[in-house]
């Protein structure tokens, strides 16, 4: 039995496409409308659909450079490492084709400053520690 939608050749006595999940009827003259108003419905392609992306930026991408800018003025690592991680995770959606390409400068710019304010807050927090270690010292 062929599928009426995709054209795959299906098992004998099937109720539903292997391919595309749809009906599969015996009678290739009956029709499948349970949808509203007489309409067909309308069925899912299963794992080999492409993901559906936008054409803007992702919220990651723009949460990234937000929190890496809010850590370099007001919080330091607070807000600078979640952005570090939501800028490594909306570069490799882009890289695997999840998300549009129109956010990856976003991405890598939160990502990079990220890394630049952790470690600049990191740097000064050592030099705080060293600071009041031989400060505390007396001779």
């Amino acid at each position: 039995m062929f599928c009426q939608r995709c054209g795959m050749n299906n098992r004998e006595g099937s109720q539903f496409c292997a391919g595309c999940a749809a009906p599969v009827f015996a009678n290739q003259q009956q029709q499948f409308n349970q949808g509203f108003a007489g309409q067909p419905q309308q069925f899912n392609q299963g794992f080999a659909s492409q993901p559906q992306v936008s054409s803007g930026s992702s919220g990651r991408a723009i949460a990234s450079l937000m929190l890496s800018i809010f850590g370099l003025i007001f919080c330091g690592w607070f807000t600078s490492i979640p952005g570090m991680i939501l800028g490594k995770m909306e570069m490799n959606a882009i890289r695997d084709g999840r998300a549009s390409q129109s956010g990856s400068g976003l991405a890598k710019t939160g990502f990079y400053m990220g890394i630049g304010v952790t470690a600049l807050y990191g740097v000064i927090g050592g030099l705080y520690v060293l600071l009041a270690i031989f400060g505390s010292m007396s001779y």
